[in-house]
């Protein structure tokens, strides 16, 4: 198991469209970029043609390991994850990020640590459409030490309203599709997996949505509350914390 989440301010970051080659220039050839980082999977960008590039200004040099991509679309097509430290020369490739892309699914790949201040999203050569691109996560992967104890706390809160007429006839209304909520509880973690946990908590607190696997789905989800530790032993702790599923 293991969460890939927002560790360098990718959702406040500065968002560019223009061409890559070997560089970045500024140009409007898309439409809808800031759509990869509005925190949202429901409206995709559009135009995103041939050696159309989007560039991410973190405004200072970030760490990151890891690269989510939401799709509402299937796409065959190879994007690639470049970076500089300019922001126009110099933009090295990353990862190419290649194979199909599923529709209504993340596409999760992670590579050796990059640090600078500009990153680049392209496919680079060619001339197709790069379709049902709706949402990006440029951050950290934290695997779990562990997985959590067996027993998975599972409930769903249901989008009905539920109403009452005069005459005394019930009726509901259904306004989105049943949320999911987990609870996991690990009761026995090293400082060092804490540390981990608490870093990814600063990062996202209950308002940045980010990616949790449980070795069967990728989960896009929010914290509900703050997590819970408990020092059971010298270096040793429990922890529990609460996660809400999101639609969109």
């Amino acid at each position: 198991m293991y969460f890939i989440y927002d560790n360098a301010g990718f959702t406040e970051a500065t968002i560019v469209d223009g061409a890559y080659s070997s560089s970045f220039s500024a140009s409007s050839t898309i439409d809808n970029e800031e759509r990869i980082n509005d925190q949202s999977i429901l409206t995709e960008i559009t135009s995103y043609v041939g050696t159309d590039a989007i560039r991410i200004d973190f405004g200072e040099a970030v760490s990151v390991d890891a690269i989510a991509l939401y799709m509402n679309a299937t796409e065959n097509d190879d994007i690639v994850l470049a970076s500089s430290d300019d922001g126009t020369t110099n933009a090295g490739i990353v990862s190419t990020i290649s194979s199909t892309f599923n529709a209504n699914q993340w596409k999760i790949v992670t590579f050796s640590e990059e640090t600078h201040r500009y990153f680049v999203l392209t496919q680079g050569t060619g001339s197709a459409t790069f379709t049902g691109l709706t949402e990006v996560i440029l951050g950290k992967k934290l695997t779990f030490e562990y997985a959590p104890d067996i027993g998975i706390n599972e409930s769903y809160k249901y989008g009905s309203k539920n109403k009452t007429s005069l005459g005394g006839v019930e009726y509901a209304v259904k306004t989105h599709e049943p949320i999911n909520s987990y609870k996991l509880k690990f009761s026995n973690i090293s400082s060092t997996f804490k540390s981990n946990l608490q870093d990814v908590e600063s990062a996202v607190q209950t308002h940045k949505k980010f990616l949790w696997n449980n070795d069967s789905a990728t989960k896009y989800v929010r914290l509900t509350d703050s997590i819970k530790y408990t020092e059971i032993s010298y270096q040793r702790y429990s922890a529990s914390l609460q996660l809400r599923e999101q639609l969109t």
